[in-house]
């Protein structure tokens, strides 16, 4: 069997004479085998396979209609070989679909009902019954082992149960009827133990008076009272759409499930399904027929992330799209910006992840909601003032690899660190750039040093400064920090309460 996505668990069945293939859903909540038919009239077909009962010289039809209690659609009911691995179900019952709701682009072909045979939608055997009946199995058990976090490795076990799956000793469940299978949660399991329950951090959350539980592998998610379920999500995700950042799953409780006196802790990061895959809907976009000053650039385009009232012709920037979408449930995003190493850098949409910088985000407000622009206090080296003497403002700017500032102030700090004019670059001496002060910026208080590793770069023979005036004539005495600055400085992007976060970065 394979794990699909953390939510289907898909097996290989085979069906007629010789055998053709198809990939199912070994289902504890239903009791039919069915698979499409070859004249299945949904165009779903192209993507999964369909039996061909004229090329099955064991197959023969009943012409019986087969109604499906979980869904709406068209079947068929016949006979044919069933092969479940090495396990063999002569004149097999099963439905053939010839239309079906709301299965199209699912991973598998169709569902192998493991329910009670009186549960069945057209009264057929079971596949299990059937086997058990034909002497292909010993014990009438059947065990599921569904893997976490990785494709292969889920297993059905029919007849008997492989202990190198669990740890400890199996406590058995006793069904409250035989119909599905359920169990009573909430009955007194005795005098001294109390209602059973599910809780979270030691507190009741549903089920306080007894309730059943059906325990289904069709079924990929926890289905309960939509009053319940509300209560739940907003313990776990207050006010957020019952989406949660990816990075806080670590900080959430687990919920405590107990059955027949025994608790079942369910960690975070089982009922935290990740979305591998951010999709912003009908998202406005531009399409370059000229473009210039890119020729030779590592980059197609350009993905901006500033605020949407500088968009151009108003259209909404993919973050803000995305969010009011629910993609995510903080209106967040922050960027680590790896050091010395082509891999490794990482923007996070919705969460931040507390591995990519050390001690406390110290957090810095917006100017003004348009650009990512905040107020920088003053800038010096060696304990003396450099630039901004007077306060200024800097752009924050993920978009720009250097950093930029008034001609006049730019030039003085290069003199400072004894560079010298070449080819319109300052260049320094690569053996004195160790023995370099580091430029402090001081933000909100707080001092942020630039080391000299940091604002010269290395070119061939020589290595050259960082530092580019010219800003005048776009903002007189504003400043521009670059991806050199945040390199040194893990960032975080605040859209909710227009603020930046910035902290060292490991």
């Amino acid at each position: 069997m394979r794990n699909f996505l953390d939510l289907s668990s898909v097996g290989n069945i085979t069906i007629g004479t010789p055998p053709q293939e198809f990939q199912v859903i070994f289902d504890t909540g239903s009791s039919d085998l069915w698979v499409p038919f070859i004249f299945y009239t949904n165009p779903s077909c192209y993507t999964h396979n369909t039996f061909k009962y004229h090329e099955s010289s064991t197959y023969w039809n009943t012409n019986k209609p087969l109604n499906i209690i979980y869904e709406t659609g068209i079947m068929k009911f016949v006979y044919d070989t069933t092969w479940t691995g090495d396990l063999v179900s002569t004149d097999q019952p099963f439905g053939l679909s010839l239309e079906l709701n709301k299965f199209d682009n699912t991973p598998f072909d169709g569902l192998l009902g493991l329910n009670y045979p009186h549960m069945s939608a057209i009264g057929a055997i079971p596949i299990f019954d059937n086997l058990k009946k034909q002497g292909a199995i010993s014990e009438p058990v059947f065990a599921f082992f569904l893997s976490k976090c990785r494709v292969s490795g889920c297993v059905v076990m029919f007849g008997g149960v492989d202990k190198d799956y669990y740890q400890g000793e199996l406590n058995w469940v006793p069904l409250n009827e035989i119909a599905y299978w359920r169990i009573n949660m909430g009955q007194q399991a005795s005098p001294s133990e109390g209602y059973l329950n599910i809780s979270m951090k030691r507190k009741v959350i549903a089920c306080s008076r007894g309730c059943h539980v059906i325990m289904d592998t069709g079924t990929p998610v926890t289905v309960g009272p939509t009053r319940l379920v509300n209560n739940i999500q907003k313990l776990i995700t207050p006010g957020h759409r019952h989406y949660v950042s990816c990075f806080a799953i670590n900080t959430l409780p687990s919920i405590l499930f107990t059955i027949n006196g025994i608790n079942y802790p369910m960690p975070a990061r089982a009922y935290i399904l990740k979305i591998r895959n951010l999709v912003s809907l009908k998202q406005l976009f531009g399409l370059s027929q000229e473009e210039y000053g890119f020729d030779g650039a590592p980059f197609d385009g350009v993905l901006g992330l500033a605020f949407p009232s500088i968009s151009t012709k108003g259209a909404i920037p993919i973050f803000d799209n995305l969010w009011s979408q629910g993609a995510f449930s903080e209106p967040v995003f922050a960027f680590y910006l790896s050091k010395y190493k082509p891999e490794g850098s990482v923007v996070m949409f919705g969460g931040v992840d507390h591995r990519y910088y050390k001690g406390e985000l110290n957090w810095i407000p917006v100017s003004q909601p348009r650009h990512w622009l905040i107020s920088m206090n003053h800038i010096s080296m060696n304990g003396n003032i450099v630039a901004c003497s007077h306060g200024c403002q800097a752009f924050v700017d993920t978009g720009t690899s250097l950093i930029y500032g008034p001609t006049d102030l730019v030039t003085n700090i290069n003199k400072l660190m004894n560079a010298r004019l070449e080819n319109s670059e300052y260049a320094v001496s690569c053996d004195a750039v160790k023995t370099l002060p580091p430029v402090i910026f001081n933000i909100n208080g707080i001092e942020y040093p630039l080391p000299p590793q940091a604002y010269n770069t290395k070119d061939k023979n020589s290595c050259i400064s960082i530092f580019q005036g010219g800003l005048e004539n776009l903002s007189p005495d504003n400043w521009l920090l670059g991806d050199v600055f945040l390199r040194q400085y893990f960032s975080v992007f605040d859209r909710k309460n227009e603020r930046i976060g910035l902290a060292p970065a490991v």
